[in-house]
């Protein structure tokens, strides 16, 4: 009896355990996902709260009428830029982000680059999608401006300012080939931000 016992709570466990092992890779990749779309958001509410208060850009000179003005800019042109987004400082007022060094790793060289963030564990960004624009169709990069006094977000798709806007969404993915977690960022006009999970 005793035998037989151990063998049905050994079966048990190793079913148990299987199937915890199953789910957990799904389970960690929600996770990753939802801690990448929270560190985006927050570096676009950065972006704004250095607007407001007025900060100095750490490298590089602004225009002689400069209002601080700071903002995040995405790309998904190719495998390796929608991997990363950085975050720029608008020092000529022209609202999009002009690469003035190509570095991978960091701004070197590039006054304008405060901060450029790596993702990683194999996400990415996987598409951008202007809402309620009359004047932005294509969106392979978008930039997303805030500039002081005004809390709201300029926003700029591959180059052309996009006017009025309802919002504009980032989706995240995780790693190819399983793409087992997807969340949607929506950042709309006033600047305020949702996170919604895909699935």
């Amino acid at each position: 009896m005793t035998y037989v016992e151990l063998i049905v709570v050994l079966s048990i466990f190793a079913i148990m355990s299987a199937v915890s092992m199953f789910n957990y890779r799904g389970f960690q990749a929600k996770i990753d996902i939802k801690n990448l779309a929270t560190d985006i958001a927050m570096q676009i509410v950065g972006a704004q709260k250095d607007a407001m208060a007025g900060r100095l850009p750490p490298t590089g000179s602004p225009s002689l009428n400069w209002k601080p003005a700071y903002g995040i800019h995405f790309d998904i042109s190719n495998n390796v830029s929608n991997k990363r987004f950085i975050y720029f400082a608008d020092l000529n007022d022209t609202k999009i982000y002009q690469e003035a060094f190509n570095s991978i790793v960091d701004c070197s060289g590039d006054p304008f680059c405060v901060d450029k963030i790596n993702i990683t564990k194999g996400n990415y960004v996987l598409s951008l999608q202007v809402v309620g624009s009359n004047s932005c169709n294509s969106t392979s990069k978008v930039d997303v401006v805030f500039k002081r006094p005004d809390s709201s977000a300029i926003l700029s798709a591959d180059g052309i300012n996009c006017g009025t806007f309802s919002k504009v969404v980032i989706s995240i993915s995780s790693a190819a080939p399983d793409n087992l977690a997807k969340v949607n960022i929506n950042l709309y006009q006033s600047g305020r931000i949702e996170i919604t999970n895909v699935n």
